[in-house]
């Protein structure tokens, strides 16, 4: 059971409306979020509840971490450039302009070549890669990123069918149509 994760707000949020989110200390040997999925949970927190929100603070096996932000300009700059590698032909990518703006981490060297990611599902990647841990992700750019940074990934829909797997549920079917009848629906992996 050595395998630390860090988690994103949705898979957070969606394993705790399915009614699992307290058994993932049983299958994970260490559980972080970023500071920024930790504000987002607590924001989300004070305007929805607690029925759909966990109180992150509450819960001890969280382990909440600062990402410097040196760190997330990094990344995305590298994301941007190997995303754009093959119009530069060999020769050097130009440094491209980095900002943080309003929730997102945005990423450009023209109106035609840009890039922009969530700030907490970006910090979520580069914390994962930070500590060596599997990132539980359900955003389709994280997961792009991750692959591209070959951090580990695990969905919501995997994550429950690890806990089937060890005992801690029994029936998956009944914690997605938990989570779905909040209105969230989980990603299904596409194959690559």
């Amino acid at each position: 059971m050595d395998v630390r994760v860090v988690l994103d707000t949705s898979t957070l949020q969606s394993l705790w409306r399915g009614g699992v989110f307290d058994r993932l200390s049983g299958i994970f040997s260490r559980i972080a979020l970023p500071r920024s999925v930790a504000d987002e949970t607590r924001w989300s927190r004070f305007i929805t509840g607690e029925v759909l929100v966990p109180d992150v603070d509450a819960h001890t096996f969280l382990h909440v971490q600062v990402v410097p932000e040196d760190s997330l300009r990094s990344l995305a700059t590298q994301l941007f450039q190997a995303r754009h590698r093959s119009k530069w032909k060999g020769d050097a990518p130009p440094t491209p302009q980095v900002a943080l703006v309003e929730g997102k981490v945005r990423v450009w060297i023209d109106k035609r070549m840009q890039l922009s990611y969530s700030i907490p599902e970006l910090e979520v990647v580069a914390l994962a890669k930070q500590i060596d841990a599997v990132a539980l992700v359900d955003d389709r750019k994280a997961l792009r990123a991750a692959k591209d940074f070959a951090v580990k990934t695990l969905t919501t829909r995997e994550t429950i069918a690890r806990l089937i797997k060890a005992k801690l549920v029994t029936d998956a079917q009944a914690v997605l149509r938990r989570i779905e009848a909040t209105g969230y629906y989980p990603t299904r992996r596409l194959q690559s």
